[in-house]
Order: structure tokens, then sequence, then C-alpha cells
């Protein structure tokens, strides 16, 4: 997805992912939604990056709120949510990738507009939805990764 950085807090720090990669809340505009997210910068000083455009990848914490929705009232959409770094997401599931380990486990890719996101079922609820539905949950603590990491 692209965005526009639009400001960095280098005060605000946490670190993420399986590296534990430092990231810094930032601001950012998107061709399908804007707003606060954790940005895990590819190098250098995280400021650099302000007024950039950037292909970057999706990532969260934690989903909560999952729910199939009617196919006749379908949006595609994402909504800032007063909580810093969180959305709330309708989309419709591209793909479902059954996983060998653990058994019964999948891996989910929901689209809404420009945005992708990447689920298991765990993080649904257990819920294994098929391709073409449409879901809506909530994304805690957003993330953005620079692509040229």
């Amino acid at each position: 997805m692209q965005i526009l950085v639009t400001a960095i807090n280098p005060t605000q720090q946490t670190r993420l992912g399986c590296m534990q990669l430092t990231s810094f809340l930032a601001d950012f505009e998107g061709a399908g939604f804007s707003g606060t997210a954790w940005f895990i910068p590819a190098s250098g000083n995280a400021n650099d990056y302000v007024g950039q455009t950037l292909e970057v990848e999706l990532s969260q914490e934690r989903v909560t709120q999952v729910s199939l929705t009617d196919e006749e009232n379908f949006e595609a959409r994402i909504q800032y949510i007063s909580a810093p770094c969180t959305y709330q997401v309708t989309g419709i599931v591209n793909c479902v990738i059954p996983l060998e380990v653990p058994i019964g486990e999948c891996i989910v890719y929901i689209s809404s507009g420009n945005a992708n996101f990447t689920l298991t079922t765990t993080e649904l609820g257990g819920l294994k939805p098929e391709q073409g539905v449409h879901l809506s949950f909530t994304v805690h603590e957003l993330s953005l990764w620079d692509e040229a990491i």
C-alpha cells in the first residue's frame, strides 16, 4: 500500500515483530484511509521519512470483533477509531490457504480498497471464512512496514 508519511514522533517508540525492530508513532495519509500507526523504517533516521511517499506492508498486534457482513450492505472501508493505531476494517476475503501445522489453521488474505491484511484463523477467533465473503474486524496497533526492509 502506498502512503505519505506526514509526521513522526521520535519520542514515542516500541519494538515490533519477531526481530523486535524499533517502530515510531507516525501520522500518514493513504488512498483509502489515513490516521496514526506504528511505522517501521527500513533504515536511517525516522524523521528523514516525513514528507516521503512509501510502499508499506500492513500488520497488526491483534484483531477483535470479527464478524461476517451482509453482502447487500457491503462497503470496503477502513475507519480510524479514536484509540491510537486502531481501525475498523470491512473487506473481502481474497484467498484462504490451509497450513499443514497446526492442523486446521489457515492464512486468510483480506483486502479493503488498496489495503491488504494477512490474518490467521486463530486471529479471526477460529472463523474459517471462504474466498469471496465479506468480513468486518477491528485492528489494534496497526503497523506500517517500509517495504525497503
